[in-house]
């Protein structure tokens, strides 16, 4: 019973780990992609307002 008990432990502990390294991934994946379309917009804009118009 109690090897039962231990085996029980570490799948718990196992899918706990999975569960926070899905965690971090998303928000890593979430992080990089608002930081990208940030400096997207920012160079857009900037490359907009100082380029000199058509002749």
């Amino acid at each position: 019973m109690r090897r039962l008990s231990v085996l029980w432990l570490w799948i718990l502990a196992g899918l706990s780990g999975v569960f926070v390294l899905c965690a971090l991934a998303l928000y890593g994946i979430h992080h990089y992609a608002k930081s990208h379309s940030y400096e997207a917009t920012i160079e857009a804009t900037f490359t907009s307002a100082t380029a000199s118009p058509p002749p």
